[in-house]
């Protein structure tokens, strides 16, 4: 950008706007392997509830629940997973254009998971 009271010109970097804990915890590979690490909860879920589909005798929901709520926890795992990624990537291209790309997808993911975080609610629920 160019200051012309100062007759200067900076680059104004967009990531410079995101906090520097925040930036150096989300940038890190450390997250990204502790969220695939958490991958194993809902996977289990899945497991769980598919080997033992039919012979639940107290309630034969119970497997049905359990596949249910570890497919959406792995999608979210996932979603998040791609947010994280993305973000590293936003990070080393360091543009306008790929962070504006990555705010976009990081919205449009954010809603896909809080649809799914309702719908896990209400399946509760019922």
């Amino acid at each position: 950008m160019v200051d012309t009271e100062r007759g200067t010109t900076e680059n104004k970097d967009p990531i410079e706007s995101i906090p520097k804990p925040i930036l150096a915890i989300v940038s890190s590979i450390h997250c990204f392997v502790m969220l695939g690490v958490t991958l194993i909860i809902p996977i289990l879920e899945v497991a769980i509830g598919a080997s033992y589909r039919d012979q639940c005798p107290m309630n034969p929901n119970i497997p049905i629940y359990l596949i249910v709520t570890g497919a959406c926890g792995m999608a979210s795992i996932v979603l998040v997973l791609v947010i994280n990624g993305g973000f590293i990537w936003c990070i080393k291209r360091n543009s306008i254009a790929v962070t504006f790309a990555m705010l976009c997808l990081t919205i449009i993911i954010g809603l896909f998971i809080l649809l799914m975080s309702l719908f896990l609610f209400a399946w509760f629920i019922v």
